[in-house]
C-alpha cells in the first residue's frame, strides 16, 4: 500500500484552527466533505439506517460528535484545500483522566478521489506539531478503516502499527473511554481478545460503538495489511470500530509527538 502513495504536493499544507475559532461555515463544509466521502451504510444496518446509503451528517451532529461536551477549546480541527476545494479534515478533542491527557481524533476524512496521497498523515501531523498537543500525554482512535489507524501511529516518531503496544491498550483503553467527552465513546464496549476471554473470531482491540458502516473498503485495506505482516489489532465485528491508543512518545524515547 505504500508503494501506491504519493507525497502531498508542497503547497498544500494543513490549516489549523482551535474549536472555539471554527465558523458555522466551515462546519457545513466539513459535513459536506464527510457525507459525500466517508462510506455507505452496510446492508445488515438496523432500521432506521438505509443499507446501501451514504453515511451522512449534519453539522450539528458534527459539532457534538467530534468536538464533545467540553470546552471548545479542547478540541481542534486540521482542515487541507486544494484549489480553494476542502480535500480533507481531522477533527480531535482531548480530556484529562487521571494523571493523563488524551488527545482523541473523532474524525478523519480525505476525498476519494485525492486518497493514498498522505493527506491524511499530514493533517494528523499538522495536529501534533501544534501547541494544542503540548499536554498531551496519550493519542487515540477508534475507526473501522485501518488507513486511519495507521495514520495515528504516524503521529508518533518511530511508531509502526504492526508494532503497537496492545498491553497499553488493554491498561489504559477503560479509563481513557469512561472518562471521555464525546457520548458514543462514553457509551462504547471493549471489545476482542485485549477484553473478552475465549474470542474464537480473530478480533483483538475493537470498540462496540454500533456503527455499522459498509466494511468493503476498509477490509480490502485490512487484507493488504495483513498480507504483509503489518496488523496487530486483528478483525472487524460489524458494528465495531478498531481501537487504538499509543503513548504520545516515541517507542523507546523521551521524544514527544509534537517533534514531528
Amino acid at each position: 500500500m505504500a508503494s501506491l502513495q504519493t507525497r502531498v504536493p508542497s503547497h498544500l499544507e494543513p490549516r489549523i484552527l482551535f474549536g472555539d475559532e471554527i465558523t458555522d461555515e466551515q462546519f457545513v463544509q466539513c459535513a459536506a466533505l464527510f457525507s459525500n466521502n466517508y462510506g455507505v451504510w452496510a446492508l445488515d444496518a438496523p432500521t432506521p439506517l438505509k443499507p446501501g446509503a451514504r453515511v451522512r451528517m449534519q453539522p450539528k451532529k458534527l459539532r457534538a460528535e467530534c468536538l464533545g461536551s467540553g470546552d471548545p477549546k479542547d478540541s481542534v480541527l486540521s482542515m487541507m484545500y486544494k484549489d480553494d476545494q476542502l480535500v480533507g479534515q481531522a477533527f480531535a478533542t482531548k480530556w484529562t483522566a487521571g494523571s493523563e491527557t488524551i488527545a482523541w481524533i473523532t474524525q478523519l476524512v480525505v476525498d476519494a478521489n485525492e486518497r493514498r496521497k498522505r493527506i491524511a498523515t499530514s493533517l494528523l501531523q499538522g495536529l501534533a506539531a501544534s501547541s494544542w498537543f503540548t499536554d498531551v500525554t496519550m493519542v487515540g482512535v477508534a475507526s473501522t478503516h485501518p488507513a486511519a489507524c495507521n495514520a495515528v501511529c504516524n503521529m508518533v516518531p518511530g511508531q509502526r502499527i504492526s508494532e503497537v503496544n496492545l498491553s497499553y491498550i488493554r491498561e489504559n483503553a477503560p479509563k481513557a473511554l469512561q472518562d471521555s467527552t464525546v457520548k458514543y465513546l462514553r457509551n462504547a464496549q471493549l471489545r476482542g481478545a485485549l477484553f473478552e476471554s475465549e474470542v474464537e473470531d480473530g478480533a483483538v482491540s475493537l470498540a462496540d460503538t454500533t456503527f455499522y458502516v459498509d466494511h468493503g473498503e476498509p477490509d480490502e485495506v485490512l487484507s493488504n495489511y495483513t498480507e504483509q505482516k503489518k496488523w496487530c489489532l486483528g478483525s472487524l465485528r460489524k458494528g465495531h470500530e478498531f481501537l487504538l491508543i499509543l503513548p504520545a512518545i516515541s517507542p523507546g524515547t523521551t521524544s514527544s509527538m509534537r517533534s514531528v
